[in-house]
């Protein structure tokens, strides 16, 4: 196990490169925001069926567009200026970690509407990290979290990145950053977030700890961000 610990507000955030772990799939998070819970993320697998807006996003794109069975999935993907241009086998320089999770691995109806409609009424957590490699160091560039609840009104949500990084506390950052573009992506992050709505917004009350953990796949190439 490669670990990465990291000081509290205000440190630098970089942490080594270590190799990816093997392919698994799958993560939690937990959250001590409103009624404490754990939720999860599942395999990123192509629904049955393509849902609405699938098939419109498929012609503007021309990619082969499907919607993930469920939402609660855990991917990564190289958000470098190569992997951009096609190049493909050489190590990322960039790595976003975007994670959805629920309390159970929903299969949304097919109409939009009804699944608007659906989704208010469940509990849900969304995670996105970036980072950019620096040799054989990788730096925190950006954090966002939101956490909604069912009959809650008001969500945590806490938008990060610049000079806003100093009020995050990240307390455990254990992550086997990708060699290849195929490897799975091993971590556990334990961070104390503050409340920031809006990008470059003042931090409010209450922060939020979350503990994350897992392993996310590869982004596939058939899965939109969603």
């Amino acid at each position: 196990m490669f670990r990465h610990l990291l000081a509290l507000a205000g440190a630098t955030m970089i942490m080594s490169c270590a190799g990816a772990g093997p392919d698994e799939t799958g993560a939690t998070l937990e959250h001590d925001f409103g009624r404490r819970g754990t939720l999860h993320a599942y395999a990123a697998e192509p629904a049955a069926e393509r849902r609405s807006g699938d098939e419109a996003t498929a012609r503007l794109t021309g990619l082969p567009i499907k919607s993930p069975r469920t939402p609660y999935v855990c991917t990564w993907q190289d958000t470098g200026q190569r992997r951009a241009s096609g190049e493909r086998n050489f190590q990322p320089e960039e790595m976003s970690l975007d994670c959805r999770f629920g309390s159970e691995p929903w299969v949304p109806p097919r109409s939009s509407d009804q699944e608007a409609i659906e989704r208010v009424q469940r509990e849900e957590a969304q995670f996105r990290a970036l980072w950019r490699r620096d040799g054989a160091e990788w730096r925190l560039i950006g954090l966002e979290a939101e956490v909604r609840q069912p009959g809650s009104s008001a969500g945590f949500r806490s938008l990060n990145a610049g000079r806003d990084l100093a009020e995050v506390q990240l307390r455990e950052s254990d992550i086997a950053f990708p060699r290849s573009h195929s490897a799975s992506v091993r971590f556990r992050i334990v961070a104390s977030l503050p409340r920031r709505p809006a990008r470059g917004g003042i931090a409010v009350a209450p922060r939020a700890t979350l503990t994350l953990a897992g392993a996310a796949q590869p982004k596939p190439d058939w899965l939109f961000r969603w």
